[in-house]
């Protein structure tokens, strides 16, 4: 009977191609490990991002509405040539305010100069009536940029002479 002799090296080859392909395995499942979580990360920031979009677009709803309801005002302001009556002027502000439809909306007034002439609703903003604006350091900037680019400005949050924010 002859013996076979087994080489060694011959031994060591199906050893080697199971470590190989172990590793193989590992370095796959590594892989989609990391594509499926970069997968979440990339519909997370889609989730975020849709959310601020709807975010986005309601506050620029609320803003263009009010901007578009103040565009009446200065309509009617413009037809009277500044004579204005106060009860009419009064009657205006409140139906603007009523269609403003915004939770971002506190009042409507009317400023004459640089000084608040009419607010409405009046309970509540007693405090800011009659008051100079140029003497508000806070909001006098925003003031003075309205006044001079005949548009208008978005700032805040600030600290209201009738309290608030």
């Amino acid at each position: 009977m002859s013996r076979t002799r087994h080489n060694p090296v011959d031994r060591r080859i199906p050893i080697f191609l199971g470590l190989t392909l172990f590793g193989l395995f590992v370095w796959v499942t590594e892989l989609l490990i990391q594509t499926q979580q970069h997968s979440n990360t990339m519909s997370r920031n889609i989730d975020v991002q849709t959310d601020l979009y709807a975010i986005r677009d309601k506050l620029d709803h609320s803003l263009q509405s009010m901007f578009h309801l103040s565009i009446g005002l200065t309509a009617y302001i413009d037809a009277k040539e500044g004579e204005l009556d106060e009860n009419e002027v009064m009657e205006l502000l409140q139906s603007l305010y009523g269609h403003s439809h915004s939770d971002h909306v506190r009042n409507f007034g009317l400023i004459e100069g640089t000084r608040i002439r009419l607010v409405y609703p009046v309970n509540g903003n007693e405090a800011a009536l009659g008051t100079d604006l140029k003497e508000v350091p806070e909001q006098w900037p925003a003031v003075l940029t309205a006044m001079n680019s005949q548009e208008g400005v978005l700032v805040g949050p600030v600290d209201l002479l009738q309290g608030g924010r």
